[in-house]
């Protein structure tokens, strides 16, 4: 198949993913972020820096899941966390990651709805966190 607005041309495959509706919470008196995606039965949390404590965040969103063991109770994900975006991959130095927390952001909201510079993550971090 060729790319008619690159000119590349490859072979696609399908995407296929688990589509849920997800929350990602910090209040500013702590350093734990919370992501919950509940009705799916998804939930996990990690540790930020001690002086982004400040900072809350309170978003909701779409989390979206490739590779569904990969995201079980007891499983360990590695969080690449954007403002824009969290990629939870399988491990460390994997290359394709396992599901995407996308946050809803209204036409002309702020971008930087995840606050990742603020709470000390950027697009290199990889904070463990496990399953539940």
């Amino acid at each position: 198949m060729k790319d008619i607005v690159w000119g590349h041309t490859g072979t696609f495959k399908p995407f296929a993913v688990q589509k849920n509706t997800a929350k990602v919470t910090k209040d500013p008196n702590s350093d734990t972020v919370v992501f919950s995606a509940k009705a799916a039965g998804y939930d996990t949390t990690w540790r930020v820096l001690t002086n982004a404590n400040k900072v809350a965040v309170d978003q909701t969103g779409k989390f979206l899941i490739k590779d569904i063991p990969a995201v079980r109770a007891g499983k360990t994900s590695y969080i690449d966390y954007n403002d824009d975006r969290i990629l939870f991959y399988p491990q460390v130095h994997s290359t394709d990651f396992s599901a995407v927390f996308l946050p809803k952001i209204p036409l002309g909201g702020d971008v930087h709805a995840l606050k990742g510079g603020s709470i000390g993550f950027t697009g290199a971090s990889r904070v463990q966190c496990k399953w539940t």
